[in-house]
């Protein structure tokens, strides 16, 4: 299962977001004038996600943590994998020719 994860934040220069797992995987965020995106996958069989955002430095670490005990979300069972199946594939497809970041570079503009 893809996840996608949006958030709005400014950072100073030479800083970037990361998204921690309750499990401490972190995800690289992508950025785009102060809007950062975080993409993961998560095994079919996960039921929940926990997770909280840093900010490192430019030598990577860790310099700010979120305030509390961050997000935990209930994944929604899905009812027709097959659909499930055809979206996330096809969607996989779009990010690897580069349909989606044309996308996003037509909506959001960088300069803000």
């Amino acid at each position: 299962m893809n996840i996608t994860v949006n958030i709005e934040y400014r950072t100073a220069w030479g800083e970037r977001l990361v998204l921690v797992t309750a499990e401490g995987k972190r995800v690289d965020m992508s950025c785009s004038g102060s809007k950062w995106v975080a993409m993961f996958s998560l095994p079919k069989s996960a039921k929940s996600i926990s997770y909280h955002f840093e900010v490192l430095n430019s030598e990577g670490n860790t310099i700010r943590t979120e305030w509390g005990e961050g997000h935990n979300y209930t994944l929604a069972a899905d009812a027709n994998e097959e659909m499930f199946t055809a979206i996330n594939n096809a969607l996989n497809e779009l990010i690897a020719d580069g349909s989606v970041q044309q996308i996003i570079d037509k909506y959001i503009n960088a300069n803000e």
